[in-house]
């Protein structure tokens, strides 16, 4: 039947990975094989099997690209379900839903933001209003910023890059300006100094600057009701923590979760959805730690390695592993030279095959 549906057999693999038991796992693709197909595939699998209908599908990834890409196959596939089946299949049924993280993100965030005192009604800060008024501040501010020895326009261009920092590392700055006055603190109390030290002591300072500055920041936002992208994740991820029935109701509208690409994944965005799909909700993460490439804004590769344990199935065992390590997209030669490259870096991932 899925071939009908594709109009192409699956590979072993492929196919272990699309029917897989709804319970948690994790697909390790690797470049070229075929995990667009895999997910779309079992999107069909599930719903062919009337396991659910396509409104109960999430899925979920990072560009509105790869989102259209998704939902575009998996709307293929179900058209084929229908023209095939059409006895049971219900011609009213909808779309899955198919949304990048921040779009999710966003969702949670403007239907449930008032729990936070806030209206997230307006549209999110483009990059020259967000660069604007975070100047604007850094201009006005009342902090000392004496250590800092860069003018205002350096000044806010750190503050963004810090403030969207710990937001996807899910770090408060309270957090850091703790660590940074206990580093000053034990450098004061070491008996002599050197240049090394000193500067190390004058880094702790110009950082708790800035945490402070981000501080203000967030809350000149706040006092506004003005969001930015480095936000959504933020304040959903607080959302669903601090109001557990939050997260009921949402996990509630979905009966299988798809997670693209979540070897870049960051803190913030582990933490909101293991709010969310953890304790065996059927949550299917895709990806390879090998094609990791977000490390430079938060994204954490520990993330999809550490899958497994923290997604485990109702019986608390590790989710389970499905690899597709079969490129169908190079030839022999250029598979051989990547494979040689990437040797000690596939070694260091314990799920890649």
């Amino acid at each position: 039947d899925l071939e009908k549906i594709l109009g192409f057999a699956l590979s072993g693999q492929q196919l272990n990975a699309v029917k897989a038991p709804r319970e948690p796992a994790v697909m390790v693709a690797g470049a070229g094989s075929g995990k667009t197909t895999s997910m779309s595939a079992r999107i069909a699998f599930l719903i062919g099997s009337g396991y659910v209908t396509p409104e109960q599908v999430l899925g979920l990834t990072f560009t509105t690209k790869a989102t259209a890409q998704l939902l575009d196959s998996a709307r293929s596939r179900i058209a084929e379900l229908a023209r095939l089946y059409p006895q049971d299949f219900d011609t009213d049924a909808g779309d899955p839903f198919i949304l990048t993280y921040n779009s999710f993100a966003s969702g949670i965030v403007k239907e449930f933001g008032a729990l936070l005192g806030r209206d997230f009604s307006a549209d999110v800060l483009t990059d020259g209003a967000r660069q604007q008024l975070a100047y604007r501040l850094v201009c006005n501010t009342q902090q000392d910023l004496s250590g800092i020895s860069v003018g205002p326009a350096k000044i806010t261009s750190d503050l963004l890059a810090l403030d969207s920092e710990l937001s996807e590392l899910a770090i408060e700055p309270t957090t850091v300006i703790e660590y940074d006055q206990k580093v000053i603190s034990f450098i004061n109390g070491l008996t002599g100094s050197n240049e090394t030290l000193r500067r190390i002591s004058r880094t702790s300072s110009r950082r708790i600057a800035l945490s402070r500055l981000v501080q203000d920041w967030r809350a000149l936002k706040h006092s506004r009701d003005l969001i930015e992208f480095s936000d959504q994740v933020r304040l959903a991820t607080k959302i669903v923590v601090d109001f557990p029935q939050v997260a009921e109701e949402i996990r509630s509208r979905f009966s299988i979760a798809l997670l693209d690409e979540y070897q870049d994944t960051s803190i913030s965005q582990r933490i909101l959805l293991e709010t969310l799909f953890s304790d065996g909700f059927p949550v299917t993460a895709v990806g390879d730690p090998c094609q990791a490439i977000y490390g430079w804004r938060g994204a954490s590769v520990e993330n999809i390695n550490s899958f497994p344990q923290q997604f485990q199935n109702v019986d608390k065992q590790d989710a389970a592993v499905y690899p597709l390590s079969a490129n169908r997209r190079s030839g022999v030669q250029i598979l051989e030279l990547a494979n040689l490259i990437s040797e000690n870096l596939r070694a260091e991932h314990p799920n890649v095959q």
